[in-house]
């Protein structure tokens, strides 16, 4: 029993020491440049990244992805700000687009067109890879109220995908307190944040919502029973769906009682019950994980995007359904999640369209004469 003790004791002793070694290592030199620190986003402020591609053949061989002063894609604000029309898109990695080069990017292609037909214009794309409405909430409230540009637009739903552990983050995000022991950990501790951020990443590897070559000809197949499909999507409809409703909700009550009007954007995915357009490949059977393939995946993300397009019509915000005007069309997608230089292209004048209709009632004093 001594023994028992003793080695009980010389582990837990062991294990604390090498925790805080570890700590100490982390707090002097980090390599894994996480942006999110328990309730805290981190902006990569004035940074410039640099790729040489080899694993992705539809990117370009060379990637140059440049952050501004505020953290975001664009130009700087200019000195006048509140003349502009001022519009930042939100977002996760489809947002982003980190691995399209400077000008490659949907929003920044949308504030071109946009430049085109309306007076001083202002559009920065703030999408964060891995964001979900957890970080949109956290961004807009520390930064974009700040800020306030005219216009928030937010692609939103692929990273909420099987979230139910953001309802005490919005709470901490909202009233800027810690929520519990646990997230206190979580943003003090170098350790704990990073095994945090590598939970996340698995959940979004299950999802397949990681960057990839995604071949669908050579792609393996996997064939799910309807009833395993139907299962899953009612799981989803009865556990995650009212909380994801209740951050779009937050999302537009912040916006507008800080004077932003907020529009949603839906999520396309490349795979679903069809057939691609480039190379007759059944996109439903496509294999994207053990337990997922391109139909149950579309499925699924239908159901975020009809609940985004009910919280739009219950609030009376614009949404843009991008999930439903986007083709699927391998030559626009890279793996079943993030567009190519030709599929950012296509969105941006999907975008474009459907953002004017808009603007040309409110924003008609912006137009060119």
């Amino acid at each position: 029993m001594k023994n028992i003790t003793k080695n009980t004791v010389i582990f837990l002793v062991s294990t604390l020491l090498c925790f805080l070694v570890l700590e100490a290592l982390l707090r002097i030199y980090n390599p894994f440049q996480w942006r999110v620190k328990g309730d805290k986003i981190i902006l990569p402020v004035n940074r410039k990244y640099i790729f040489d591609n080899d694993k992705i053949d539809k990117l370009d061989r060379k990637i140059i992805h440049s952050k501004n002063s505020l953290g975001f894609r664009g130009e700087n604000p200019p000195k006048n700000f509140s003349d502009y029309l001022s519009i930042v898109i939100v977002g996760g990695s489809t947002a982003e687009c980190f691995y399209l080069s400077d000008g490659r990017d949907w929003p920044y292609l949308v504030g071109q067109k946009l430049k085109n037909i309306y007076d001083k214009v202002w559009v920065n794309n703030a999408g964060l890879a891995g964001h979900s409405t957890f970080g949109h909430i956290i961004l807009v409230n520390d930064y974009l109220t700040r800020l306030k540009p005219k216009i928030i637009i937010f692609e939103v739903g692929a990273n909420d995908i099987g979230r139910d552990d953001l309802g005490k983050y919005d709470r901490v995000a909202l009233k800027g307190r810690y929520s519990s022991f646990k997230n206190f950990i979580v943003k003090n501790s170098e350790v704990v944040s990073l095994l945090a951020n590598m939970v996340r990443l698995a959940k979004a590897q299950k999802m397949g919502i990681t960057h990839r070559n995604l071949d669908v000809v050579k792609a393996d197949k996997l064939v799910l029973p309807e009833g395993n499909i139907e299962k899953e999507v009612n799981h989803h409809k009865s556990g995650y769906i009212d909380g994801y409703k209740k951050r779009l909700l937050q999302l537009v009550d912040i916006c507008r009682k800080n004077r932003i009007e907020p529009i949603f954007v839906t999520q396309p995915i490349l795979c679903g019950n069809t057939v691609d357009a480039t190379t007759e490949v059944d996109l439903g059977d496509v294999k994207l994980s053990d337990s997922m393939n391109g139909n149950l995946c579309w499925r699924i993300m239908q159901v975020y995007n009809n609940a985004t397009k009910e919280v739009a019509g219950r609030t009376g915000t614009f949404v843009i359904d991008l999930a439903s005007e986007m083709p699927k069309d391998s030559r626009y997608f890279y793996d079943n999640w993030h567009y190519t230089n030709e599929g950012a292209e296509k969105v941006s004048q999907i975008v474009f369209e459907k953002l004017k209709n808009y603007l040309d009632v409110e924003y008609k004093a912006n137009l060119k004469k």
